[in-house]
């Protein structure tokens, strides 16, 4: 296990992503290059901004459309309902999330790592992380099923990958145990949303990811998680802005 000191261990959300892909065609849809695509990204920037702003349930198309400098019509001839808009919003964040990981740690360490990068976020952007979790799991919505279905989908890619490279104990099924990975962090980040505890968030995601992952790998790529949890230092949550992050590689 070697050290790794990160600027930053979570992107800023209301930033425009392009150029990020972990590889499919569907997810590539959302980060292709050129000006179209550019100009889509930074209209779900603005749109993830005023959903922490603002709220879900209070703003409308129009909101989106004057924020964004377009008419309502480029709005709904871009991404469809308001519905739609917002979960593309929100599924570009859980890509740019899921790729920052995997750019600071080499699998499966990267769990770990966006467990740590959802608690910054966390600390960092509180609002946009409340809206995010009450827009997902709010019934009046209906997002719930497509945002946690593409989420589960970024990691069963990375964790096909690894069984490929035969990390994974033979009889692990990557899509199920993606879909418990994407449980976690989801349930995890809810009760967080509610009592506002960031500790008990880092332990919930960090253990949650931790006894997962020890129960899907084999014992030669499990050992470097072990390691990991085994550190007190990785096991109490710390600000990464005022300190050094320690990452599997």
């Amino acid at each position: 296990m070697n050290p790794l000191t990160v600027q930053s261990n979570a992107p800023d959300p209301f930033e425009p992503i392009n150029g990020l892909s972990l590889g499919s065609e569907r997810i590539r849809d959302l980060t292709r290059c050129g000006a179209q695509y550019r100009r889509r990204a930074e209209m779900l920037a603005v749109t993830r901004k005023i959903l922490a702003a603002e709220g879900c349930d209070k703003v409308t198309i129009r909101s989106f459309s004057d924020a964004c400098h377009v008419t309502a019509q480029t709005i709904h001839n871009s991404f469809g309902s308001k519905s739609e808009l917002i979960c593309s919003a929100m599924n570009q964040h859980t890509l740019m999330i899921d790729s920052h990981a995997l750019s600071q740690a080499k699998d499966p360490g990267l769990f770990l790592m966006l467990a740590v990068a959802y608690c910054q976020t966390a600390v960092e952007h509180p609002e946009f992380m409340r809206e995010y979790m009450l827009t997902t799991l709010s019934p009046r919505r209906n997002l719930a099923e497509a945002l946690q279905r593409f989420g589960a989908d970024l990691k069963a890619q990375i964790l096909r990958e690894m069984a490929r490279r035969n990390l994974l104990r033979s009889y692990v099924d990557p899509r199920m145990a993606a879909e418990q990975i994407a449980y976690v962090n989801t349930f995890s980040l809810q009760e967080w949303a509610e009592n506002d505890d960031i500790e008990q968030l880092h332990a919930k995601l960090v253990q949650g990811n931790g006894a997962i992952l020890l129960g899907i790998l084999e014992p030669q790529a499990a050992r470097g998680i072990e390691d990991w949890l085994n550190n007190p230092v990785n096991r109490r949550w710390m600000p990464v802005r005022q300190s050094a992050a320690r990452a599997i590689s």
